[in-house]
């Protein structure tokens, strides 16, 4: 398509959770996603 760009690179993505362990868990051991760095809430 004329005049339209692919993304090419996700740098940050933000997901509102309940309950942040389970999350946690779930994307990297189901899904494979690393954790770059973790904050206290």
């Amino acid at each position: 398509m004329k005049g339209f760009s692919m993304i090419t690179k996700i740098e940050k993505v933000t997901i509102y959770v309940e309950n942040q362990t389970e999350a946690k868990a779930f994307l990297t051991e189901k899904m494979g996603f690393s954790v770059a760095f973790e904050m206290p809430m």
